[in-house]
């Protein structure tokens, strides 16, 4: 049997109102988005690394267990916000603080991934910058 735990997971048509599709929108509209200081560290993988890591898991018959499903680092907050940012104007304000943290935020969060890659191999293939960049040009084309 296998279990998955999925950790954040970003990319094309990801619906907006997660952090970074809400960054795409507002700052594609002009916007100045109200963030909080930013000072989590999240870890954030692409749709396509999420997949192949769900397939790698489905074609391997000796795969048993809890496995994590993330990129296997994180980032702070703020930079993913700046890269999300710059890929789009970097003139453009960011308004870090302005908004709380909520009572249940998560300061850090990151997969394990090494029971993933010892049982299939499987390693994430896009990083977070060439992620961003991707997503930020779905989302400007739709």
């Amino acid at each position: 049997m296998i279990w998955l735990r999925l950790f954040s997971s970003y990319g094309p048509r990801d619906n907006t109102s997660w952090f970074i599709p809400y960054l795409i929108c507002e700052l594609l509209q002009h916007k100045s988005p109200k963030l909080t200081k930013g000072k989590q560290y999240w870890d954030y993988a692409y749709v396509t690394d999420i997949a192949n890591a769900m397939l790698s898991l489905a074609e391997n018959a000796n795969a048993v267990g809890v496995f994590n499903v993330g990129f296997g680092r994180s980032y702070q907050i703020c930079h993913i916000a700046e890269l999300i940012r710059n890929q789009i104007d970097s003139s453009m304000n960011l308004e870090f603080g302005a908004r709380p943290y909520s009572s249940n935020q998560i300061m850090h969060m990151q997969a394990n991934i090494s029971k993933l890659y010892q049982q299939t191999g499987w390693q994430p293939k896009v990083s977070l910058e060439d992620g961003i960049a991707q997503t930020v040009e779905w989302f400007r084309k739709n």
